[in-house]
């Protein structure tokens, strides 16, 4: 973000705060901060998204102050006027529905959704203290000591019981999930590897891969067909740690699926981190190990429909970084590794590699 366009933002989200807090700082509406009559705002941190500006407020008032996030959706996408009223409704519902199912539950938790306001393109939720998970990451480079080991490796256990309470709440028992959905679905992003100019990806390789993943499908018992509701983003970048609660973001996208689909993708991100030199692999092998006993299924990397969505989580991660040609030289060789290291652990997985 340039300083042209950073001090616009800023501007755009002072008038935009300005004409919000009016509207709060009503009896109805003045009650959910909590902080009595409102008497002033200071705008701490402003960020541009493809869809939306978050800005990051202090609000004041007669009886203390509280940090929100104010998301206002862009009215423009494309350079066509786009109406976000009834995403941003359902987007507030969603949150607001898990912000209190989970509630009630000890050491598991998502943000406090406080305001929606749908013609402005707007909700402002309460800021949830802590630090976010892919941070506390750093400290596991290189050589951590054992303590600092023993301490993540509790968090990850957090973090899998946060998953397994989440999926026990939006348990679907009325269905079953069908493995060839999952194989169609990695098809259509396989035709799209095959197109990628320099990728040296071409049908042959399309239909092993496929094989494989038909025959895991019929390896797969009726028992690991549950279905449940899905974060769809339970990701490294969407945890907070405060204490020992963990805390998830982004509820936007709740989908229903298998039930292998989050703790297969939450297990792959940390599967990535042992393409980095940084990160040492018995390390991590530690945390995926610790991430799944709190998930309480600690042999679940086995299961057959459980290393079909390791291949199809891949296959996704190679969609994002295999067009070489849109990057420059550095950051092209970056992607080339991540791209053989993708396709090693497809083939290791194919194989029945063993993680533990």
């Amino acid at each position: 973000m340039n300083k042209k366009s950073g001090n616009q933002q800023i501007v755009m989200m002072m008038e935009k705060v300005d004409q919000l807090i009016q509207k709060i700082d009503q009896e109805e509406g003045k009650e959910k901060l909590g902080i009595g009559k409102i008497l002033s705002y200071d705008i701490l941190q402003v960020h541009e998204r493809p869809y939306s500006y978050i800005a990051r407020c202090t609000i004041r008032g007669t009886e203390g102050k509280k940090n929100v996030y104010v998301k206002v959706y862009k009215p423009f996408r494309l350079g066509k006027p786009k109406d976000y009223s009834e995403k941003i409704i359902r987007e507030f519902k969603t949150t607001l529905f898990w912000y209190q199912k989970l509630k009630p539950i000890e050491g598991v938790g998502t943000i406090r959704p406080l305001y929606i306001f749908p013609q402005e393109f707007t909700i402002i939720t309460e800021e949830t203290p802590g630090v976010r998970f892919v941070e506390m990451l750093e400290e596991m480079k290189y050589f951590p000591f054992r303590k600092k080991i023993r301490r993540m490796r509790q968090v990850l256990m957090n973090i899998g019981r946060w998953l397994k309470v989440f999926q026990e709440i939006g348990e679907i028992k009325s269905q079953q999930f069908n493995p060839g959905d999952l194989i169609a679905d990695v098809d259509l992003r396989l035709r799209r590897l095959v197109d990628y100019p320099g990728l040296d990806f071409d049908n042959d390789d399309r239909h092993r891969i496929l094989s494989t993943l038909h025959k895991l499908a019929h390896q797969v018992p009726s028992r690991e067909l549950r279905m449940c509701l899905l974060h769809q983003d339970f990701a490294l970048s969407n945890i907070l740690i405060n204490q020992n609660e963990v805390v998830l973001l982004d509820f936007n996208d709740i989908e229903k699926g298998s039930v292998y689909f989050d703790v297969s993708r939450f297990f792959h991100q940390l599967e990535m981190l042992t393409f980095q030199p940084m990160y040492r692999r018995r390390v991590v092998r530690e945390l995926q190990k610790s991430f799944l006993k709190g998930y309480d299924q600690p042999e679940v990397a086995e299961h057959a429909i459980f290393r079909m969505f390791l291949i199809r989580h891949s296959i996704t991660q190679l969609i994002k970084v295999a067009r070489f040609q849109k990057y420059p030289l550095p950051q092209r060789w970056i992607n080339r590794w991540y791209v053989f290291k993708h396709f090693q652990l497809i083939q290791a997985v194919s194989r029945g590699k063993q993680f533990f």
